[in-house]
């Protein structure tokens, strides 16, 4: 595979031919800043894989989708886990992507007090090393123009 032409799924790179019909700008699952640490918040992995991959079938049946770009920020409940259980189960590529929700919601405390430099590094670590360590990567926005960004007028930007 040429290196410099692919698309980089949960599940390792492809060929842009193997892309097909997309969803461009969706979520396997988000939830608002904060919801970690409340306790309603808490899922049953297998029951949300499960409940994400019939819906995915069904998409895949009646409209042939086979690759579904996941734009949920990190700061959104981003669950690398879930993307790669869903990929594997349904067969269709999850893209997943780095950055922030928009800033009209607010960023939280623990990203506004880092510095530029550290943000950078969080977002390379992302792409290099995988979410939090899974090794299940975001797609590199050099090379194939995804980024999950925001403004403060609250809109996304596809760079």
């Amino acid at each position: 595979m040429d290196l410099t032409n692919y698309v980089r799924t949960v599940l390792g790179d492809i060929e842009p031919t193997c892309v097909g019909v997309t969803l461009p700008h969706e979520h396997t699952m988000f939830g608002w800043n904060g919801a970690e640490f409340d306790h309603r918040a808490l899922f049953n992995f297998d029951e949300v894989v499960n409940s994400v991959v019939n819906q995915f079938l069904i998409a895949k049946k009646e409209f042939n989708l086979e690759t579904f770009v996941d734009c949920t920020a990190p700061d959104m409940g981003r669950q690398p886990q879930v993307m790669e259980a869903v990929s594997k189960k349904s067969g269709i590529n999850i893209v997943a992507a780095t950055g922030f929700f928009c800033q009209s919601m607010g960023i939280p405390y623990h990203w506004r007090r880092q510095s530029i430099e550290e943000i950078a590094e969080f977002f390379v670590k992302d792409v290099k090393q995988g979410i939090f360590n899974t090794g299940i990567q975001v797609l590199r926005s050099a090379v194939c123009g995804l980024r999950s960004t925001s403004t403060r007028y609250g809109t996304s930007t596809a760079v």
